[in-house]
């Protein structure tokens, strides 16, 4: 779901914090190493989500690329991973 949100540039994702559940949310997070713990809500997608709107145009880009490395990036991994 969220490489889709990324690839499509899916700017509900940050503009509309009800757009993923607080346990996907933990799911996404954890999986890209930002929570500190389990219970930490104040993560970096939150962060991002709620400050989108204030973001320059280039700022954003510079966001979408960098998820667009981490998805070729887990991407790589995963196909690694499966030899």
């Amino acid at each position: 779901m969220f490489k889709d949100i990324i690839a499509k540039r899916d700017l509900n994702f940050f503009l509309e914090n009800n757009i993923l559940e607080e346990k996907e949310l933990k799911i996404i997070s954890k999986n890209v190493n930002i929570l500190k713990d389990e219970n930490d809500m104040d993560s970096f997608i939150e962060n991002l989500m709620s400050h989108w709107s204030e973001l320059t145009e280039d700022e954003r880009e510079s966001v979408w690329v960098y998820f667009d490395v981490l998805n070729i990036l887990s991407e790589k991994i995963i196909i690694e991973n499966m030899k």
